[in-house]
C-alpha cells in the first residue's frame, strides 16, 4: 500500500508537415495545427515543419515570410520545429521529399533515440508522406500518412511524381483521408484497402456557427435580401478561383 502510483506513459508520435503555422506564418496549415492539438490530448506529440532554403530566397516576395520563421515554437504546450532544407522552385520538385529526408535523418534519428517514437504521421502524400516513410524504413518504425485531396489528385499527374506517392502509400501502416472518395484514389494508387481510414475534416464549433443572418449582413454591409454565393478556400491558381467566378457570372446572366 505504500507503492507509488506507475507513471502512464503515453505513446509518442512525430508529425511531419510543410503546412503548419508559426509566428511569422499565424494563418498557415491551422488545419494540420487542428488535427495536431486533438492528437495531443491523447499522444505525447512533436512537429517537424521544414521550411524551404536557398540562399536568397528570403529577398522574393513570395518566400519573403518564410524567411522569418524561427527555428522552434512551443504552440499549446505542442514543440514545433522548423529546420530548414534545400529547395530550389519548380526546378527540384521531384527532390523534394528525398532532401527533406535526407535533411531530417540526423535530427529525427537523435530525437528518437533519446525518447523513441512510436509512429510517424506525414501529412499529404507528397513531399511530407514519402519522406514520412522514408524515415520510418530508416528507424524501424510504423508510418501513416493523411492525404488532403490535390496529392492525390493533382501531384499523380506527374511521372516522377506518380511512383513515389505510390512507394509511400503501399508502404504507409495508415491511411487517413479527409472523404470516401480520396479514399478511393489513395487505394487505386496503391494503398491497401483495410490500411485506408476516412476521417473527415471536422470544425470548431466554438469558432463556427450559425448567426443571425440579417446582423450578419448588415455587419459586412451586405443588401439586407438576396442570394449570396461564399467561396472559402486558399487564394491560389488550384483552387481555380476565376472559373468559380465566371461561372456563377454566366449562371447569373442565364438566369435574367
Amino acid at each position: 500500500q505504500n507503492e507509488l502510483p506507475m507513471a502512464v506513459t503515453r505513446p509518442r508520435l512525430l508529425t511531419i508537415s510543410t503546412n503548419y503555422p508559426s509566428q511569422a506564418t499565424p494563418v498557415f496549415g491551422t488545419f494540420v495545427r487542428s488535427w495536431t492539438e486533438a492528437l495531443a490530448e491523447h499522444l505525447d506529440v512533436t512537429v517537424i515543419c521544414p521550411v524551404p532554403w536557398l540562399p536568397g530566397l528570403g529577398r522574393l516576395p513570395r518566400y519573403e515570410h518564410r524567411a522569418r520563421i524561427a527555428a522552434r515554437e512551443v504552440q499549446q504546450g505542442i514543440e514545433v520545429l522548423f529546420p530548414r532544407f534545400p529547395f530550389v522552385p519548380r526546378l527540384g520538385r521531384s527532390l523534394y521529399a528525398c532532401t527533406i529526408f535526407l535533411r531530417l535523418l540526423p535530427l529525427v534519428r537523435r530525437m528518437h533515440r533519446n525518447r523513441p517514437f512510436d509512429v510517424l504521421l506525414g501529412h499529404f502524400a507528397y513531399p511530407e508522406g514519402v519522406a514520412a516513410i522514408l524515415l520510418g524504413q530508416a528507424l524501424s518504425v510504423p508510418v501513416a500518412i493523411a492525404v488532403r485531396g490535390y496529392d492525390l489528385h493533382l501531384l499523380p499527374r506527374v511521372r516522377a511524381l506518380r511512383w513515389q506517392i505510390r512507394f509511400a502509400l503501399r508502404r504507409a501502416a495508415r491511411v487517413f483521408a479527409v472523404s470516401s472518395d480520396l479514399a478511393r484514389h489513395a487505394v487505386a494508387l496503391g494503398a491497401s484497402s483495410d490500411r485506408v481510414r476516412t476521417v473527415p475534416n471536422a470544425i470548431d464549433p466554438a469558432v463556427f456557427h450559425p448567426l443571425d443572418r440579417s446582423q450578419c449582413r448588415q455587419a459586412l454591409g451586405l443588401p439586407p435580401s438576396g442570394r449570396l454565393v461564399l467561396g472559402v478556400g486558399r487564394l491560389s491558381e488550384e483552387k481555380c478561383w476565376p472559373q468559380l467566378i465566371q461561372a456563377f457570372a454566366d449562371l447569373r446572366q442565364n438566369r435574367r
